[in-house]
C-alpha cells in the first residue's frame, strides 16, 4: 500500500463517537454503559461488534432502522432471496470479515482508474461517512468521477430509497452505457 491509513477504523471511530454522543442526548444510560463498557473500536472480540452495531443501529437515520422492511419491497427480490438475505445478516460480519474490513486499504489500488469512478451515498449514512467516501473520491484520478449524494437516506440506501437511487443510475450512468 501507500502507507496511507485504511478510512475503515476512522469511520468506526466517527460512528463510536456519534452513537455515544446521541445516546447521552437520549439520557440512554445503557447505551452509554454498554459502549463506555466495550470502549472505543477497533473491537477485539464478536460481542464487542456486535454491541457496537446494535447500538449504532438505534440511533442511525429512521431509513437504517427500518433497512430490512425495505428489502422486501426490492423489485424482482425472490423469497430464496430473502431468506438469504436474512441468512447472510445474521453471520455477517464474521470475526474474519470485520478484520478484513478493518485492514482494507483503498489507497493500495493507486489513486489512478481508467474508468469512470461513481460514488452513490446516502447523506445521513454513519456507518460509511459521506465525508470520508468524499474525500477518498476527491484523491483519485478518473476519466470522470464524481460522488452522487442521496439525500435523506443513510448506509442501506440502495434499499430504502431504491426509486431514488435508480433516478440517479439513470441520470448519471445510463448516458455513459448508450454512448
Amino acid at each position: 500500500g501507500t502507507g496511507q491509513i485504511s478510512n475503515m477504523p476512522k469511520a468506526q471511530q466517527m460512528g463510536y463517537e456519534y452513537a455515544l454522543q446521541r445516546a447521552r442526548a437520549a439520557n440512554d444510560a445503557k447505551a452509554v454503559k454498554q459502549l463506555q463498557n466495550i470502549g472505543p473500536p477497533p473491537f477485539d472480540n464478536m460481542s464487542k461488534i456486535a454491541t457496537f452495531f446494535e447500538t449504532l443501529g438505534d440511533y442511525e437515520c429512521e431509513s437504517d432502522r427500518n433497512a430490512p422492511k425495505g428489502a422486501l419491497f426490492a423489485p424482482n427480490l425472490s423469497l430464496w432471496d430473502l431468506y438469504n438475505l436474512f441468512r447472510g445478516f445474521a453471520v455477517v460480519p464474521t470475526y474474519r470479515v470485520y478484520h478484513e474490513m478493518l485492514s482494507a486499504d483503498l489507497s493500495s489500488l493507486g489513486p489512478n482508474f481508467d474508468i469512470p469512478v461513481f460514488f452513490f451515498q446516502g447523506t445521513l449514512d454513519q456507518r460509511t461517512p459521506a465525508s470520508l467516501a468524499k474525500d477518498y473520491l476527491d484523491s483519485l484520478h478518473a476519466p470522470r468521477k464524481e460522488f452522487v449524494p442521496l439525500e435523506g437516506a443513510g448506509h442501506f440506501a440502495v434499499w430504502t430509497t431504491p426509486d431514488k437511487f435508480l433516478d440517479q443510475l439513470r441520470e448519471h450512468i445510463r448516458p455513459l452505457a448508450v454512448n
